[in-house]
């Protein structure tokens, strides 16, 4: 009740501020009848500046609401008619003007070759994908591109976590201009934060990739396209960000390009430092048939993290029709851990006892790719396009455990005292090319291959101080080596049909050989599997501002690097963490249907996945007191899921985007020492409120909850999170100011429950979500500069599964 309250008054306060003038009206054609979503622009009678707009509804009603007082002209447009003007219209002592019909003529103009433009609409659903037209709406004007994809249908954008979810799935994979970005999630954000929605032609949403999509992953992709424009000179950007959760955190940086005739040079840079103080709460249950044991643990941890981000890029025009590029990438990150424990282990019949113990631990991991590119375009119909990368990373971890037991009669046990490292180095080259031609007007044709050749190495070093000198645990040690190559070939055509019908099919071939061995060479897991992923789309037009669309999808999910190389990290003595080097690939068949009216998207979604990686999955270890939380296959889930976006213009000064999604989910799998039915129904709401003030002031309220959900075997309690963000655009090229307040009233609070027959797991994680910022952006140059320092490369498909 008190989110509702508060909302309630930001929207009155809001309200207030606006002028007490109205303007309302109708605009009609030659038959008298209503012109539906025509628009209508509110202009300075003196300068013809824009005031305020607004688009006429079905019947070709309009009202322009919180104008001053002033003289103004009414211009109003619509595809198919000539543009009208209206004559002079003064507000003075009139609290509502109300205008007489406008009528708009038909366009009548008679040439010798006649070229139709029309304007797009804002949402667009294509065959394959739905398509934010980001140039088609004067409403959105101003946003940044990351404001842009918040109010995207079927899009939840977590900007705490750098996250994004699509359709309810999590782990979406983002493009710029068709090429995977290998960017941290951290430094794309705060990229498209800084990117004025301008600079965008538009943003595509592609839930069920095609052929020529790298068939890894499920929770599909997003496309931001943007305008290429050639015009020379020099451009950038700078940011920067101050801000306060328990603790501190800021970020900072900027990008600069330059283009002439044949060069185009780029470069750019990120640095953020983020200090959160966490807390984590866990209990388990054991029951054994000799005695039953309980662990209690708090932890608190004071973690921290810097991470820095650079990129340098030249590329060189051979000629209008060919460029080669090179580009140089580099991603620092470096985190230090400090966390007490306090835990109490309670056995019955048996001894209680106390556990204290601190952990320090880092992770520093380094990563350098080299980027050789060729694009030739052979026609304005067809085009090739080589990529050839080489990557290096780097990883290390260590950490130090100092423990201590208390029994309940008060004597100490001797301290106990651990350390580990872990240091894993990857390699991985890549070749890819991709060749598109245009056969006829209404058939087009996609070829390409690809070949990716991984090489990892992992070695754990766990030791513990026995007779006070360091002695190799054995159990938690280890080594592999894994060595992975996939090579890929696809093709897929598009072919319209009819004028309503169009058709898109393809089929994608991947071969994978994984080999992991340990220390002696002896084989761990050996896989060499191949497989076949077709994909196909069937949309119909029912109307100008309808389609219904089918299409079908088989994808793969292969185990990050970092499942395949596992380390152990200890919440306290009797629970821990792990990875599991023997998971399998997932499999996932998926057949989706969606309707779209205008901006309202309708869809569901079935899909059927086999072995399904589940991560912290908690069970107990056989025959001991201790609690694994690792990461496992699953054999059978089956997803149902229903999506609604429905974003509303409630006046010219509020709009709202709202996206409902429905789940309903089942898991039938073995596990461990037992087998799991487990099924769920769930569902997600998130509503976003912008309201545009005087003087270039914005607010924006938003809010989102989740239903309990299933997280693997875990069961999530339900939460939501309510935050509001102040943005200030300043006059003559000066930037802007955001000011941001996540999680409001600290309701992101995580919790899990795994509850199986003698055993049963609670965790509760507070992530120190609830955040201030002030983040400040500007831009400089050329803003119409063309520049491919947003060209990704062929790997980064590959580098997801970091």
């Amino acid at each position: 009740m008190k989110y509702l309250i508060t909302s309630s008054f930001l929207i009155f306060s809001i309200h207030s501020l606006f002028g007490q003038y109205s303007i309302r009206g109708r605009i009609i054609d030659e038959q008298n009848a209503g012109v539906p979503f025509a628009n209508v622009l509110l202009l300075n009678s003196v300068d013809s500046s824009l005031i305020r707009g607004s688009i006429t509804d079905e019947h070709g009603n309009y009202l322009i609401p919180g104008i001053a007082q002033g003289d103004f002209i009414i211009q109003s447009s619509m595809v198919g008619f000539e543009r009208y003007f209206s004559e002079r219209i003064a507000t003075a002592n009139k609290p509502e003007v109300k205008l007489g019909d406008i009528i708009l003529k038909e366009s009548s103009t008679e040439l010798d070759a006649v070229v139709v433009e029309g304007e797009k609409p804002l949402y667009e659903q294509k065959i394959d994908r739905m398509v934010v037209n980001v140039q088609s709406s004067p409403i959105i004007a101003g946003n940044s591109v990351l404001e842009v994809l918040e109010k995207s249908p079927g899009v939840l954008v977590d900007r705490q976590n750098y996250a994004v979810r699509m359709n309810g799935k999590s782990g979406v994979s983002m493009m710029i201009n068709g090429k995977m970005t290998r960017m941290d999630m951290t430094a794309l954000f705060n990229m498209m934060d800084g990117m004025p929605s301008n600079n965008v032609e538009k943003i595509e949403l592609i839930t069920t990739p095609p052929a020529n999509f790298d068939a890894e992953g499920n929770a599909g992709f997003i496309n931001i396209v943007l305008k290429r424009l050639d015009y020379e000179g020099i451009n950038g950007s700078i940011s920067a960000m101050i801000g306060r959760t328990r603790r501190s955190r800021f970020s900072g940086g900027g990008n600069i390009n330059y283009r002439s005739d044949k060069f185009n040079v780029f470069a750019d840079v990120n640095t953020s430092e983020t200090k959160l103080n966490q807390i984590a709460e866990t209990y388990s249950r054991i029951e054994n048939d000799q005695y039953d044991f309980a662990s209690s643990n708090y932890g608190d941890r004071l973690p921290g993290v810097t991470l820095t981000t650079g990129r340098v890029g030249v590329d060189y025009y051979l000629s209008s029709k060919t460029v080669i590029g090179v580009l140089g990438t580099v991603f620092l990150r470096n985190w230090k851990g400090y966390t007490e424990n306090e835990a109490y282990y309670d056995v019955e019949p048996g001894i209680d006892t106390l556990f204290n113990g601190i952990r320090i631990d880092n992770d520093i991991r380094k990563q350098y790719t080299l980027n050789f590119n060729l694009q030739h375009d052979f026609s304005e119909n067809n085009q090739l396009n080589m990529d050839v990368d080489y990557f290096i990373y780097r990883q290390r971890q260590p950490q130090s455990y100092s423990n201590e037991y208390v029994t309940e009669d008060q004597q100490a046990v001797i301290p106990e005292n651990i350390r580990m490292l872990k240091e894993t180095p990857l390699n991985i080259f890549v070749g890819k090319i991709d060749y598109r031609m245009r056969i006829s007007e209404f058939l087009s044709l996609e070829l390409g291959a690809k070949a990716t050749l991984n090489t990892l190495e992992n070695e754990v070093l766990f030791e513990r101080v026995e007779s006070g000198n360091w002695q190799i645990d054995p159990i938690f040690s280890d080594f592999t080596n894994m060595e992975e190559n996939i090579v890929a070939g696809y093709t897929s055509f598009n072919a319209e049909l009819s004028e309503k019908i169009s058709l898109k099919a393809g089929l994608r071939y991947e071969h994978t050989l994984t080999d992991i061995r340990d220390k002696q060479g002896q084989s761990m897991v050996y896989r060499n599997y191949q497989n076949f992923f077709p994909t196909a789309y069937l949309s119909r037009k029912l109307t100008e501002k309808s389609s219904i669309n089918l299409a079908y999808s088989y994808r793969i999910s292969r185990p990050t690097f970092f499942n395949l190389a596992p380390f152990v990290a200890f919440l306290d003595p009797k629970t821990f963490f792990t990875g599991n080097a023997r998971l399998f690939p997932a499999l996932a068949h998926s057949l989706k249907t969606s309707y779209s009216l205008r901006g309202m998207n309708l869809s569901f979604e079935y899909s059927k996945i086999f072995n399904s990686i589940a991560n912290f999955s908690a069970s107990r270890i056989p025959d001991t007191d201790i609690t694994m939380l690792s990461t496992i296959n699953l054999d059978n889930t089956t997803l149902y899921n229903l999506s609604l976006s429905l974003p509303v213009t409630v006046t010219s000064w509020w709009e709202m985007s709202n996206n409902f999604s429905g789940i309903s989910s089942h898991i039938r799998s073995d596990y461990f020492d037992g087998y799991l039915d487990i099924s769920n129904l769930w569902y997600s709401l998130n509503s976003t409120q912008s309201f545009s003030l005087p003087q270039k002031y914005s607010i924006q309220l938003s809010g989102l909850y989740f239903s309990e959900s299933l997280f693997g075997v875990s069961r999530a309690k339900p939460y939501g999170m309510v935050s509001l963000g102040i943005r200030k655009e300043f006059e003559n090229n000066w930037g802007s100011l955001n000011l941001g307040f996540t999680d409001i009233f600290r309701t992101n609070i995580q919790n899990w429950i795994v509850d199986r027959p003698g055993f049963y797991n609670s965790a509760m994680i507070d992530f120190d979500i609830r955040a201030i910022q002030l983040t400040y952006t500007n831009s400089f140059g050329n803003k119409k500069l063309k520049s491919r320092s947003n060209r990704e490369t062929g790997a980064a498909d590959d580098l997801k599964r970091l």
